[in-house]
């Protein structure tokens, strides 16, 4: 558990940050030996094999409690930290619960995690003016062996959280040989900000200092209905899902555990990060659970894309916006990175520019203001190599020496119309570098698949699968902090007017037959 909230646009390091792990220093610890992976406990039957949100099969069930009976089971679940054997709480993060069984119930399928102002005396003896609710599968050290641990797999909770100031209900998971880190951070909210899904992970990096890296999602308000979180921990990834959707990735395979790890959920008041309750938090507030469950994997996705979109993400691009939304202000990143946001009136819902997929939506633009927003990152801001993709329907072409941006990112790189010029544009050091296609390539009312890229000595276009200008430059692209705009050079200029589809920036230079095939994949319908 982090205390500071990581950007909600691209990993960030949190360096000397407090664990969720809340270990007390109060405590004479027990040394754990080490862990045998028991049998699984709570395994459905095959003939009820429920899938994760949002996956259309391939995912094999290891772990489920639906929490259906009276009382919760001990055999699964441990109501305190693997330290103690009755109360305990998070003193490190100067967090004011203590976490008592009294706290946690199960009835109607539910599990009850509820938080109280109320007063109670603790394992150490000290006074706690609040009482909560959590259960751990990693059992009690040298007493309750673990519930359930695992190594690799898709963990997925489906919960209501609650809303108010100082509230901090979180999934997650710990080593099960009691050590920290790693840690994974499934979901934590904060009730005071509960539109807020924070996604982290923490590690030991290569030179043996723990770390943090996490990312932000921000969608509806998660305490006014049920929601489903989880992550998929494989060797080479981990990919964190909001309602069977992906928001978050982290690809650093050399920074993935491979310890076998146990699950916690728990409902913290106050800490560092949370801050107290204050007059308007509604006490008692419950965390409702109403499943916990772990397959080997997530399986496949649902709703799968069409070829043209399978075949952009084969290829790797550092972002993929569809632009396929029909309302709200986020624009998906597809490779759960870099999120957009729709300002100033983008009409979204227009009809998909892609013959081979009219069930995915487009974005249309004004030319006036509208503009999708997305924050700098270290994935779209390449130095020697890049290629940016994007489908496009112009109603206006500029007059000559007038500009409208398709894709860009100011003073480094852009694909633009320059007056009736479709051009490609990297920019080292204030001077221009640009590669245009004739006059009349690109006219109103007509659709194309525009490419352009630069390999660090050769900047090439590319229209509808074909090169149309080559020209060659040399030397770096400027890096900046700018911001990536769709519709606009900056946010706040050289407005396009029409509609755009399917953008996508890579840190690499796609190939002329990667082109081709992106743009056969667009225009056939089957």
């Amino acid at each position: 558990m982090v205390v500071a909230e990581a950007t909600d646009t691209m990993p960030v390091a949190l360096p000397g940050t407090l664990p969720r792990l809340r270990k007390i220093l109060a405590i004479a610890f027990v040394t754990a030996g080490s862990i045998a992976l028991p049998l699984l406990q709570g395994v459905p039957t095959a003939s009820a094999n429920p899938l994760p949100v949002g996956s259309t099969g391939g995912a094999n069930l290891v772990f489920s409690d639906e929490f259906n009976g009276t009382t919760l089971n001990t055999t699964n679940w441990h109501t305190c930290s693997w330290w103690s054997s009755t109360t305990c709480s998070i003193e490190t993060n100067n967090e004011l619960e203590l976490y008592t069984k009294n706290n946690v119930s199960v009835s109607n399928g539910v599990l009850t995690l509820q938080a109280r102002s109320e007063n109670a005396v603790g394992w150490n003896g000290k006074t706690y003016n609040y009482t909560s609710g959590m259960i751990s599968s990693g059992g009690r050290s040298g007493e309750i062996a673990p519930g359930f641990t695992f190594r690799y797999g898709y963990m997925e909770t489906r919960v209501k959280v609650p809303a108010g100031q100082g509230l901090w209900p979180a999934f997650w998971t710990l080593p099960a040989d009691y050590s920290w880190p790693p840690e994974i951070d499934a979901m934590e909210i904060l009730g005071q900000n509960p539109t807020v899904q924070n996604m982290t992970y923490h590690y030991v990096n290569s030179s043996g200092t723990s770390t943090s890296v996490g990312s932000t999602w921000t969608g509806p308000d998660f305490s006014a209905g049920w929601h489903t979180f989880g992550v998929d921990w494989q060797p080479d990834a981990m990919v964190w899902y909001v309602d069977g959707v992906a928001r978050w990735r982290l690809t650093d395979a050399a920074a993935i555990t491979s310890k076998a790890s146990y699950l916690v959920l728990d409902l913290a008041v106050g800490g560092n990060w949370a801050g107290s309750p204050n007059a308007s938090t509604v006490l008692p507030a419950n965390y409702l659970v109403d499943y916990v469950r772990v397959w080997d994997h997530f399986g496949t996705a649902g709703s799968p894309p069409s070829s043209y979109a399978a075949a952009v993400t084969a290829d790797r691009p550092a972002s993929y916006w569809r632009l396929g939304e029909s309302a709200g202000t986020v624009a998906t990143d597809s490779m759960a990175t870099n999120t957009g946001t729709y300002l100033r009136g983008v009409t979204l819902g227009s009809a998909s520019l892609l013959p081979s997929d009219s069930t995915n939506l487009a974005a249309s633009f004004d030319g006036a203001n509208d503009v999708v927003s997305v924050p700098s990152s270290a994935g779209l801001s390449p130095t020697t190599t890049v290629s940016v993709e994007a489908w496009v329907r112009p109603a206006a072409i500029p007059a000559s020496g007038s500009f409208a941006s398709l894709a860009t990112k100011a003073e480094s790189y852009s694909l633009q119309l320059n007056g009736p010029r479709l051009e490609f544009t990297t920019m080292r050091n204030g001077i221009r570098r640009r590669v245009q296609a004739p006059v009349g390539a690109v006219i109103p009312g007509h659709t194309y698949h525009v490419v352009g890229t630069f390999d660090g000595s050769t900047q090439r276009l590319y229209i509808n699968g074909a090169q149309v200008a080559s020209a060659p430059f040399s030397g770096a692209m400027t890096v900046n902090g700018n911001r990536l705009a769709l519709g606009s050079w900056d946010t706040n200029s050289e407005f396009f007017s029409g509609t755009l589809d399917e953008v996508a920036v890579y840190s690499k230079v796609l190939t002329p037959t990667q082109i081709t095939n992106h743009y056969l994949q667009g225009t056939t319908a089957g």
